[in-house]
């Protein structure tokens, strides 16, 4: 059974989505004035003058996530699909629900994460949580999918160690938004690793899933 064209444009949104969340938050934070890329998370880019263009990128890559997700369902994926419509969904509510300031920026910001937090900011975090456990999930059982498969032997290597060092990295994001200064100036710096190890992963299910024809290969785990 061959694929529709609506099923393969929903596929195509799952390499579109994260590829040009990084181009343009990456972009974004290297013209930002007063902004290091270095010390201050993604999430404050959404604040100050232009915040906007961060909050509308969220929103995007977070639909287009959505989209992907959609695409996989209608292929006959199960659990890995759904997580991953909750990682777009948490994705993009980020871009509703703002941080708050933080890390050095805007400028005269404190410099770790403050330790109490608006309403706003404390469902921004914990979005970010949710979406981090979900694609967390999302790769340990596509991993154990594509372990059951001889030819896919090295997809489900790759996917393993993208769950392992994704959940590492999170860690390591948090514990140098409110380590002092023994982390804090590395704190973008993590949280972008964290992020390019993730999206890349995605991209690349994507590309992999447009190539393949018909019922999906990953299943729920069974």
């Amino acid at each position: 059974m061959r694929d529709d064209r609506t099923t393969r444009m929903l596929l195509a949104c799952g390499v579109v989505g994260p590829i040009l969340f990084v181009v343009v938050a990456f972009a974004i934070g290297a013209v930002r004035p007063g902004y290091n890329a270095w010390h201050t998370y993604v999430s404050m880019l959404s604040l100050g003058e232009g915040g906007w263009l961060q909050a509308t990128n969220f929103l995007v890559a977070g639909a287009l996530l959505i989209a992907f997700a959609a695409g996989r369902y209608r292929r006959g994926d199960g659990w890995p699909a759904i997580l991953v419509g909750v990682m777009g969904a948490g994705l993009g509510l980020q871009g509703v629900f703002a941080a708050d300031a933080g890390l050095g920026y805007p400028p005269g910001a404190p410099d770790g994460v403050p330790s109490t937090q608006s309403t706003g900011s404390a469902v921004h975090y914990l979005l970010g949580f949710v979406a981090a456990l979900a694609f967390v999930g999302t790769a340990v059982l596509i991993a154990r999918s594509f372990g059951k498969d001889p030819r896919s032997t090295g997809w489900a290597r790759y996917s393993a160690v993208s769950a392992v060092l994704s959940f590492g990295l999170f860690v390591a994001v948090v514990i140098a938004g409110s380590d002092g200064p023994t982390l804090q100036g590395l704190a973008g710096a993590i949280q972008r690793i964290w992020i390019l190890v993730g999206f890349t992963w995605l991209s690349l299910l994507a590309l992999r899933s447009l190539r393949e024809r018909g019922v999906s290969r990953i299943t729920s785990g069974k």
